[in-house]
């Protein structure tokens, strides 16, 4: 096979062609130049400009159903007062999905009880098959008080 001359020429790369960490950019350069004092000009004929079509009758829109009421920014309270809506993190999301699913929640604190006491029946071997191996290990009363005190939890929100 002998080469076309493309195929010999050397194509520049793309983004798809190599890893990450090659970043070719917009080929632009800086939009201004540092000062000696520390700040930064702008050179306003290196920054983009973008021609915004007239919005008073403009067909095109972005796809958000129209059917659908603004949500509020604020919300009232029943005195009357505007407060801005609280924003959730995951602790309390944990505690809602808690207590609306607790059928769910009781199941997995079951099979977690489950395994805990299949863990304290197994029997304590020391591997040479003595008498020992065949006793079934007790948990200590300490351990047995605060069991049934506090049960664990596989959520702690």
């Amino acid at each position: 096979m002998k080469p076309s001359p493309t195929l010999c020429h050397r194509v520049r790369f793309t983004t798809k062609q190599v890893g990450r960490g090659f970043y070719r950019g917009t080929r632009t350069g800086a939009m201004g130049a540092h000062t000696e004092w520390g700040g930064y000009l702008i050179d306003w004929r290196r920054v983009r400009h973008y021609n915004v079509p007239d919005l008073k009758d403009f067909k095109l829109t972005p796809f958000v159903t129209s059917e659908m009421d603004p949500t509020p920014r604020w919300h009232r309270t029943e005195t009357g007062e505007k407060t801005e809506p609280k924003l959730v993190d995951g602790i309390e999301y944990l505690w809602d999905w808690k207590n609306k699913n607790y059928q769910e929640y009781d199941e997995i604190i079951q099979y977690q009880a489950e395994q805990a006491r299949s863990l304290v029946q197994e029997p304590a071997t020391t591997g040479n098959g003595s008498a020992e191996d065949l006793m079934v290990a007790e948990p200590s009363t300490a351990e047995a008080t605060s069991e049934k005190a506090e049960p664990s939890r596989s959520v702690n929100p």
